[in-house]
């Protein structure tokens, strides 16, 4: 599923279209969609969107935080929700 995600966003040069929350029911797709498609939108910048960049913006102090999150192997609390939204 990743690599067909990537290769979506790869073919894709002129549209890098953000993933809307209200089209997904599992907030983990949902994550990794966005990561994926904020990345696409930067590839080309100076500084390319990463973990850090995404937890930096969210006031979060691990930078593989989301990564975790989106690798089921951490759930997210109710005191980070607020952040990630």
């Amino acid at each position: 599923m990743e690599t067909q995600l990537n290769q979506t966003l790869d073919n894709s040069k002129t549209s890098h279209a953000m993933p809307m929350l209200s089209d997904y029911m599992d907030y983990r797709l949902f994550l990794a969609d966005f990561y994926h498609a904020k990345k696409a939108q930067t590839r080309l910048s100076i500084r390319p969107y990463t973990y850090s960049i995404f937890s930096a913006s969210a006031v979060i102090n691990s930078p593989n935080y989301l990564k975790l999150i989106i690798d089921a192997k951490r759930i997210v609390s109710l005191d980070m929700v607020g952040k990630f939204a």
